[in-house]
């Protein structure tokens, strides 16, 4: 699998993901979810365009795994949080809409003819149109407790 490139658009795209209401409530759910205090010590795991996870991923299946593998390394109340976000209307600006800018572009750079990447794009647009669309995302949070 290929990673994606980022580029001068690329860059724009991420600044515009991260400036959406979408992405905006998503930060905003997570750290609800996370219920941070004082003091704490945080280690984030997995964030950004994963380009260094993709390179030295020793789990594929992380996911899967991790509440055990934190468990069997002596953390204690791990825990797994689903950030869950579901669009049933198609906006330009929406999550939605933009990583299917991301997805275009990366599957262009893998051989895909723009005009039938931009064709596949067209079909959420047209369901939005119709009142069909829906577009669901699913992160997890895991945490857990070091003693």
């Amino acid at each position: 699998m290929a990673k994606l490139e980022f580029d001068d658009e690329g860059s724009r795209l991420v600044e515009e993901f991260n400036a959406s209401a979408g992405a905006t409530a998503r930060r905003l759910k997570i750290m609800e979810a996370l219920a941070l205090k004082p003091g704490w010590r945080i280690l984030d795991v997995g964030s950004g365009p994963g380009h260094q996870v993709f390179e030295y991923l020793a789990d594929p299946h992380l996911p899967q795994s991790l509440g055990r593998k934190l468990a069997d390394a002596g953390f204690k109340n791990v825990r797994a949080e689903p950030v869950v976000h579901v669009a049933t209307d198609y906006n330009p600006s929406s999550v939605s809409a933009i990583l299917m800018k991301f997805v275009v572009g990366y599957v262009v750079s893998q051989g895909i003819s723009q005009s039938e990447a931009d064709a596949w794009a067209g079909d959420p647009r047209a369901l939005g149109s119709s009142g069909d669309y829906f577009f669901n995302h699913n992160e997890y949070i895991f945490t857990a407790d070091k003693p």
